[in-house]
């Protein structure tokens, strides 16, 4: 039979956690971080270059739908590209990019991959607060 072990304490601490955190709310505020952190990871870059002035339009609302539809892309949505083409007749022309092939689709996976508990065998938290290891 399995002993299980208890948490060392501080002195500070008396062991009382409260109740137990229901597993479909740390699914939703996991998945709310892992969304979030990815946010971040494609924001930050499109920030550094608008703050050094690098788009031609600077506008905030520019940046936001950018780095809107970088998150989409990211997250395997193809935009379906609408540009005016060169010519005198300039009719439009009509693409779709796609980057779920590349390596920016790893950031939500490796996100969602930390939110799940990584690898079988990991020490996952019990709703009792202890730590336990999970067998394969």
């Amino acid at each position: 039979m399995a002993r299980w072990n208890t948490m060392k304490l501080r002195a500070d601490q008396t062991g009382e956690r409260g109740l137990p955190m229901p597993l479909w709310l740390q699914g939703a505020i996991e998945s709310a971080q892992a969304a979030f952190i990815s946010a971040l990871v494609v924001a930050a870059p499109i920030l550094a270059v608008w703050a050094t002035a690098g788009f031609l339009n600077g506008a905030p609302d520019a940046m936001a739908r950018l780095a809107g539809q970088a998150w989409l892309l990211i997250h395997g949505v193809p935009l379906l590209l609408d540009t005016a083409g060169a010519g005198s007749a300039a009719q439009p022309e009509t693409g779709v990019l796609s980057l779920f092939p590349l390596g920016l689709t790893l950031i939500p996976f490796l996100l969602a991959w930390r939110a799940g508990g990584g690898w079988p065998g990991r020490p996952t938290p019990t709703s009792s607060g202890r730590r336990c290891s999970v067998r394969g």
